[in-house]
């Protein structure tokens, strides 16, 4: 199962995404791809660690990209949860079983934002074209969505505030856009959260 959870800035949507992975099968995934950047990126990272404490995620790092995440899963199996989350089990379960594929469990991909800055934004101030950056993301969804029988995606809501910004913040809102169309295309659920309030606007909710 492929689900969306989008939504504005302080709309919930994180919180209800996290309601929504811990409640299909363990083990639970947080695939985190936020860059670890400034003051401000720590203040959302430690707010993001606060909210998932004690629930049972492994985390695993992905800015860097998505295609080796599986890989990465299952070797946080066999370790236990990173930065002592959680509460699963120091040693491999069967549920992570390298065997298996795609790995067992659900996954939460935080967030769509981040995954379209990372492959737009270099580290050395370049960016990609607009094709090439939406082809990387695409191409790192797909290969999420088959590596785990259930992937959460948070996704962003941005662009509504009727500002114009500079050509590469414009082609970022773009690309957010064009990447959650194509993500709810191939959805099984999709919710918007507004001021708290989940909305489902395709599929069943996530809790029947």
């Amino acid at each position: 199962m492929m689900i969306l959870v989008t939504g504005g800035a302080s709309s919930g949507k994180s919180a209800y995404a996290e309601q929504v992975a811990c409640a299909l099968p363990a083990p639970h995934f947080y695939l985190a791809a936020m860059k670890p950047f400034g003051e401000e990126g720590a203040r959302r990272i430690a707010r993001h660690r606060a909210l998932r404490a004690g629930k049972g995620f492994i985390t695993v790092e992905c800015y860097d990209g998505l295609d080796a995440v599986a890989k990465s899963a299952l070797e946080a199996c066999s370790t236990g949860p990173c930065e002592a989350e959680g509460s699963a089990s120091a040693s491999p379960s069967p549920s992570c079983d390298s065997s298996s594929r795609p790995v067992r469990g659900t996954a939460l991909l935080e967030s769509l934002g981040n995954v379209v800055a990372n492959a737009l934004f270099a580290d050395d101030g370049s960016c990609a074209t607009y094709d090439d950056a939406l082809k990387t993301v695409m191409e790192g969804v797909a290969s999420v969505a088959g590596a785990f029988e259930n992937l959460v995606i948070v996704g962003d809501e941005v662009g509504g505030d009727g500002i114009r910004y500079d050509a590469a913040t414009e082609t970022y809102i773009k690309l957010i856009g064009s990447a959650a169309c194509a993500i709810t295309a191939r959805c099984d659920v999709v919710v918007e959260c507004v001021a708290g309030q989940p909305l489902v606007v395709k599929g069943d909710s996530p809790f029947k």
